[in-house]
């Protein structure tokens, strides 16, 4: 059994959220002392890695640069939705000058040109 990490939030002017979050460290506590419980956080991802990566076992290598690069494209995809985010949210601060009419040609009107 593998078990994720997190933290336990509470308001501490909130005496619900007090008795809540008592009874969360208490199931975590529980559940950290169950036979077979793996711990998992970053540290320990990290030295599983580092084991894999040092395998003499080829496949155990292939494992860890198929995490590697999994990693790596993750990250990037992050990278990219935080960046179409940020352009969805910005407003142009400055119109574009190709995008308006020049000044005072717009407000004539249709003009007849005979030629």
């Amino acid at each position: 059994m593998q078990s994720g990490y997190r933290a336990v939030m509470f308001d501490p002017a909130d005496w619900h959220s007090h008795v809540e979050a008592k009874k969360q460290i208490a199931e975590a506590a529980r559940n950290a002392s169950t036979p077979g419980f793996v711990i998992s956080n970053p540290i320990t991802h990290a030295r599983r890695y580092k084991k894999l990566k040092a395998s003499a076992d080829p496949e155990q290598a292939i494992v860890a640069n198929l995490v590697q690069d999994v990693t790596s494209i993750k990250r990037q995809l992050e990278h990219l939705q935080h960046a179409d985010l940020d352009l969805h949210h910005v407003e142009p601060a400055v119109e574009h000058p190709l995008r308006r009419e020049p000044d005072g040609l717009a407000s004539r009107g249709p003009r007849n040109v005979r030629g």
